[in-house]
């Protein structure tokens, strides 16, 4: 048969043994909330009146352990991972880690990804490297304040030192 169904708060899932310790989906607030009687929690911000509705994965318990949000995607499409205010698409606090035998991570222009990007990895077992997408630009490597302390220029195969143009081989 079609048509609506409404639940006025929770609903809960029996475990077979007559209880409903297994999981509940209900609703905290403007929060839904899925959780198992366990340590693992989903929660929806369904408040329509919010630009910052989001979906959060997390930890805590059905038994009313407060729910700590592990990642986060924003409502704007940006991912955070121990962060609940992602600034970026994805926007990590904390460690991160490629592992892999070439591990590699690129930073690509969206505007020009074939030759516009910057690729650092590990080669084998004990090599690490920088890789520009052409080249013709320099690699700058700059302190906090973003002065520039030292330049690869890739085009005329120097490097500099305290100048970001350096001009004898």
């Amino acid at each position: 048969k079609s048509g609506n169904l409404f639940i006025s708060k929770s609903i809960f899932i029996d475990d077979s043994t007559g209880t409903y310790a297994d999981a509940t989906i209900e609703v905290n607030s403007d929060i839904l909330e899925i959780k198992d009687k366990g340590n693992i929690r989903i929660a929806m911000d369904s408040d329509g009146n919010t630009p910052n509705r989001s979906i959060q994965f997390g930890t805590g318990s059905a038994n009313g352990t407060p729910f700590q949000s592990l990642m986060i995607i924003s409502g704007s499409g940006n991912v955070g991972i121990g962060t609940t205010t992602p600034s970026r698409t994805l926007d990590i606090s904390g460690s991160a880690r490629i592992k892999g035998p070439f591990s590699q991570l690129v930073l690509a222009n969206e505007n020009n990804p074939t030759n516009a990007f910057l690729e650092m990895g590990m080669s084998d077992g004990n090599n690490f490297f920088f890789k520009r997408g052409d080249d013709l630009g320099k690699i700058l490597f700059r302190r906090v304040d973003n002065t520039d302390v030292m330049a690869l220029d890739m085009e005329n195969e120097r490097v500099g030192i305290g100048i970001n143009a350096p001009s004898f081989d």
